[in-house]
């Protein structure tokens, strides 16, 4: 019975991110955050809905409710067409630290040639660099800031997501040994 309240909830919240009020919206928003990670899987389609302010809203939610598969959501709206959308998103990613590098590393790999996906990379990547000291994204930046981006951006971030990828490796066998 109660996880039938807590569907019937979750519905009706979701449903109030399309209201017409502004008010209805940002408290739907608000206890969709309180309700966290769980709610991503019902907010992601919502990222493809034809209302710019229901996929705004949907990635302003997972932008505050953060974590990995807010991530995976938020980077794959960079090539959204509204700019409002895009910016949230971008904000999204940045707040989402180390969990964003993959997801945006991963769209610079696909849509190197969307410059809206490229500007969002150096304003995630330029933080990521700045926060967290990850060096080895500078050859990325660099190709996102070069003439010809759409060329030299999808090798840069190959070879920057293989290093994610191997010294996750190197850290799981680290302490699956014990060391």
């Amino acid at each position: 019975m109660l996880k039938a309240v807590v569907t019937l909830s979750l519905e009706g919240l979701v449903e109030d991110l399309a209201s017409q009020n502004p008010v209805i919206r940002h408290e739907a928003r608000r206890k969709l955050t309180v309700m966290g990670r769980p709610v991503i899987g019902r907010l992601r389609p919502l990222l493809k809905s034809p209302s710019e302010q229901v996929r705004w809203e949907a990635a302003k939610t997972m932008a505050d409710i953060g974590g990995p598969d807010s991530a995976n959501a938020l980077a794959e709206t960079l090539s959204d067409s509204s700019r409002d959308v895009r910016w949230v998103a971008t904000e999204g990613l940045i707040a989402s630290h180390s969990d964003a590098l993959e997801p945006m590393l991963h769209e610079l790999i696909t849509r190197s040639s969307l410059v809206w996906v490229r500007e969002a990379g150096i304003r995630v990547l330029d933080a990521a660099i700045r926060e967290e000291h990850n060096h080895f994204l500078r050859p990325v930046m660099k190709a996102l800031k070069d003439r010809a981006p759409i060329f030299g951006v999808p090798i840069a971030a190959y070879e920057a997501l293989v290093t994610i990828q191997r010294n996750r490796l190197r850290l799981d066998s680290h302490h699956a040994t014990g060391a």
